[in-house]
């Protein structure tokens, strides 16, 4: 005879003599259910460049009793520990338990859980050169140990009006201050922050315009000194030749043209400079203060003056001592 329930309590069972004899036999009986244990997955951690612990907990536990761990990774017993990657960015874990009573053989389980770990991520800011000239400073969120294309989200702030709408690796700001970003990639935050300041702008020692001439007593040269810069780069746009300096910071020029300078300072802001090299001779005039037709030097027996750099056009009057014009 085989009794099938799912119901526990008391029962009992009579064997009954069919010879007549009134042999009857009466068995009394308890059926006892045994709970299934109740088994639950903790997890631990968030797995962000740390491993995650996986912990089975069994809500129903009966007293006294003790129950086997099996996990379907093969570990054996109720904690399972999963590693953050050394190599790679990111595992995924796919991870289920079953657990037994070791008095009745009931069993219980809980899974799959899906678990991502993550590889350890940091984060810096760096700017352009940040020059007291009006130009905007581009400001960029570096990530190290893993692509920034990981990057989920980007949450800047600052001083900047609009900054916290952007969601961008990189970001043009104008205004000075205190900036930072905050970083996600998955359940994994970093963040980090920066001060910018405006480095100030070195002006040159520069006019618009020079004038030359090759011939003395007028200036046969400039000598340009531009100023103080760590260093500074001459070009004469007009020729393409690039200046050398004859001592450190001094230029010798004796070319005409349209040169261009560029110099850089110790902040490493640049000034821009443009001026004009013109060769412009101031006309000359030599004349004698005496002649004598009876001289007894051939060319100090009549007047003549010469001169120089006086053009196609030109008008010569002669006074005499008393300002009264004798030649014209």
């Amino acid at each position: 005879v085989v009794l099938e329930t799912s119901v526990p309590g008391s029962y009992s069972v009579i064997a009954r003599d069919t010879t007549g004899a009134n042999c009857d036999v009466t068995e009394n009986f308890e059926i006892i259910m045994q709970e299934n244990p109740l088994v639950q997955i903790d997890i631990v951690g968030d797995g962000c460049g740390t491993s995650v612990q996986l912990n089975a907990e069994i809500t129903n536990p009966a007293p006294g009793t003790n129950y086997s761990f099996l996990w379907n990774d093969g570990t054996v017993g109720g904690v399972n520990v999963l590693p953050a990657p050394t190599t790679g960015e990111s595992i995924v874990y796919n991870r289920s338990v079953v657990v037994v009573n070791q008095q009745t053989g009931c069993e219980g389980n809980d899974g799959p859980v899906d678990v991502r770990t993550y590889l350890d991520y940091n984060v810096f800011l760096t700017s352009t050169i940040a020059c007291d000239d009006g130009s905007p400073i581009t400001l960029t969120a570096n990530i190290l140990n893993i692509s920034a294309s990981n990057i989920d989200t980007y949450d800047w702030t600052g001083p900047e009006p609009g900054l916290g709408n952007l969601n961008t690796q990189a970001v043009v700001v104008n205004n000075e201050g205190t900036y930072e970003v905050m970083t996600t990639w998955g359940v994994c935050l970093e963040t980090a922050s920066l001060n910018v300041a405006r480095a100030p702008v070195t002006d040159a020692n520069i006019d618009p315009l020079y004038q030359i001439c090759s011939e003395p007593p007028a200036n046969e040269v400039v000598i340009l000194e531009p100023g103080n810069f760590v260093s500074y780069t001459l070009i004469n746009e007009t020729t393409g030749q690039i200046q050398i300096e004859i001592d450190p910071g001094v230029y010798e020029l004796f070319e005409e043209g349209i040169y261009n300078g560029l110099g850089i300072n110790s902040f490493g802001c640049d000034t821009a400079d443009t001026f004009a090299l013109e060769i412009l001779c101031v006309p000359m005039v030599y004349a004698p203060t005496a002649f004598s037709p009876e001289s007894t030097i051939p060319k100090n027996r009549s007047f003549s003056i010469n001169g120089s750099y006086l053009g196609d056009k030109f008008q010569i009057i002669i006074f005499n001592r008393w300002g009264e014009p004798v030649f014209e």
